[in-house]
């Protein structure tokens, strides 16, 4: 997939996320992580859906692999903890 690809897929998934289609939407995300797994923001983004869709454990796991990625990626620390914190389980959040 060439960048025009995956900018093309992000913001048909931002849109979904903007309309509430979050499924929709992390299948885009889930998409390009398959294609591109070095792809830190669609791994954070499949994540952080995953997490309000209740889906915590993967959530995890998917907002891990996004701070392997980029290690200073905030965005995904924040919303590690804020669903670690949700799911009443702060251990979740450790890396």
């Amino acid at each position: 997939m060439n960048e025009n690809e995956t900018s093309f897929l992000k913001n048909k998934a931002y849109d979904l996320v903007d309309s509430g289609q979050l499924a929709e939407a992390m299948a885009y995300f889930d998409q390009i992580c398959d294609v591109n797994p070095n792809d830190a923001e669609a791994w954070l983004m499949s994540g952080s859906i995953s997490g309000e869709m209740g889906h915590t454990e993967q959530a995890v796991t998917k907002l891990h692999k996004a701070i392997e990625l980029q290690a200073d990626y905030a965005e995904a620390y924040i919303n590690l903890g804020v669903i670690s914190r949700s799911a009443g389980d702060v251990q979740l959040s450790l890396i």
